[in-house]
């Protein structure tokens, strides 16, 4: 049994036949070793290169959908102020901000699609998660602060300048006895009025970039 052993182990059962046809291949062929070692480097260097390359396009493509759109992964429209407290408390949500309609007002825009003015009111750090890109001023800080579309001025002909006062008439916007949504573009076929509208002054305390939408959106600080 000692014999049978030991004639396996010499003729390498145990693992050593591979590593002794391993190092005589290395020593007898020396040129073809130093070129395989070289292609394995370059090999590697090349993935490095490309995971590198993909992981800097991710975070490109990461980096200007926050600047375009915000850092938020989820959002809901109608959410009660309950709602908003409950899900506020779940473990899987890190922040939570919010915007809510205040109301519509003329404003006398040059835009047959666009004669309304949307105010709405923003949560503390609403920024930190949508991006409200300023092109001048500040933020809001008070509920009589507000800041204007730069776009009003270049789409609607309605100019304001930073310390300016308006006073305006916020109501709802009804067509036809319904109230309208923010996402309701609007129809010059179907007649539409402010309803129930409510004197506000607010002063401009900036300018910011504002995308194309069915409206033109004033943003205030919420109380």
């Amino acid at each position: 049994m000692r014999k049978n052993v030991h004639r396996a182990s010499e003729y390498g059962f145990g693992g050593n036949v591979f590593h002794k046809f391993t190092r005589q291949s290395l020593k007898a062929n020396r040129t073809r070793t130093l070129v395989t070692v070289v292609g394995i480097i370059l090999s590697m260097a090349l993935f490095t290169v490309v995971m590198e390359g993909i992981y800097s396009g991710l975070q490109f493509l990461i980096s200007v959908a926050v600047e375009s759109s915000g850092n938020w992964q989820g959002s809901s429209v109608g959410v009660t102020s309950s709602q908003l407290h409950d899900l506020s408390k779940e473990d899987e949500v890190d922040r939570v901000a919010y915007w809510q309609q205040i109301g519509w007002a003329e404003i006398g825009s040059e835009n047959e699609y666009k004669p309304y003015l949307l105010i709405v009111s923003i949560s503390d750090h609403f920024s930190d998660l949508v991006s409200v890109r300023l092109e001048s001023g500040r933020m809001p800080e008070h509920e009589n602060e507000i800041i204007l579309p730069t776009h009003l001025q270049s789409n609607g002909g309605v100019s304001y300048q930073i310390g300016d006062t308006l006073t305006l008439d916020v109501g709802k916007r009804m067509a036809e006895g319904v109230e309208c949504s923010a996402q309701m573009p609007y129809d010059t076929q179907v007649p539409e009025y402010i309803a129930e509208g409510t004197a506000k002054t607010y002063t401009v305390v900036g300018m910011y970039q504002e995308t194309q939408g069915v409206c033109h959106t004033a943003i205030h600080r919420s109380v």
